[in-house]
């Protein structure tokens, strides 16, 4: 498995996890929480939230929500 299929993973994980507790969407604030409880550097999740953001996986809204939009 590659560096980038782990990272979609980890990060599709963690925001269904957290959409459990918050409905359709969840906080960038609270996902950045859970990737730092993993030992993922802000540099790093910058890189791949953005690339992820680029491919349609991730989408940013409005007041720091992020939502899962890749498969599930």
């Amino acid at each position: 498995m590659s560096v980038t299929s782990r990272w979609e993973d980890t990060v599709r994980d963690a925001i269904i996890s957290l959409e459990r507790v918050k409905g359709d969407w969840v906080s960038l604030a609270d996902l950045r929480e859970e990737l730092d409880m993993r030992g993922t550097s802000r540099a790093v999740q910058e890189e791949h939230l953005n690339r992820m953001s680029q491919s349609g996986k991730v989408r940013f809204g409005t007041g720091g929500r992020i939502t899962w939009v890749g498969k599930r």
